[in-house]
């Protein structure tokens, strides 16, 4: 999915739903327990237990499909509104010194209009996507939140994880942002040495 559209929510919903609940058993990062796929080599992914869960922020034809039924990758795909995107995107760039923005806000939004941005063009992007079925599914950002408790079920309906309704009740609360916050296997607060001083998580 797009950058700043729910991965890391995403991640945390998975790692939850594979705990059956209680994702403070696994002391790993998202980060370790779910890497990039764009970093992935083939050796590290062939020591990975299957099934293997990965971070991807790459459209569509990128990614790995798989050559037979028992190989083939299933996606979950979330969209969001692209001027929170946008918004959201702004924030990220300005917060991490690798990217070196310093423009304002109006700068940036030229650039993500003009697919300049973090994963080019957010229209293509979202339509290299939207126009595949198989093996993918769609998701909402905006659903998400509005209905946190289906949008889990129907995560653990795709992966093949039968989940009780306590287990999906403890996920909903355990991926909220406020426990994801205080939670630093989710927080993201092992990437600080990458971000300016003032910059918050």
């Amino acid at each position: 999915m797009n950058t700043s559209s729910g991965t890391t929510w995403m991640q945390q919903i998975v790692k939850c739903l594979q705990t059956r609940g209680y994702p403070e058993r696994e002391d790993k990062t998202l980060g370790e327990l779910y890497p990039w796929f764009e970093e992935m080599s083939q050796d590290k992914a062939d020591r990975m237990p299957s099934p293997r869960i990965l971070k991807c922020h790459s459209p569509y034809h990128m990614v790995a499909k798989g050559s037979t039924p028992d190989t083939k990758c299933k996606y979950i795909h979330i969209v969001r509104n692209p001027k929170d995107v946008c918004v959201s995107q702004y924030h990220h760039f300005k917060a991490f010194w690798e990217y070196e923005y310093k423009g304002e806000f109006a700068e940036f939004l030229d650039l993500f209009l003009n697919g300049q941005a973090e994963c080019g063009s957010w229209f293509d992007f979202v339509r290299s996507w939207s126009e595949c079925s198989e093996n993918v599914l769609q998701m909402s950002y905006e659903d998400m939140k509005e209905n946190p408790a289906q949008a889990i079920q129907s995560a653990a309906d795709f992966i093949g994880l039968e989940c009780s309704d306590e287990i999906i009740k403890l996920t909903v609360e355990k991926s909220s942002f406020a426990a994801m916050k205080k939670d630093k296997a989710a927080n993201m607060t092992w990437m600080n040495n990458l971000r300016h001083d003032n910059a918050v998580p």
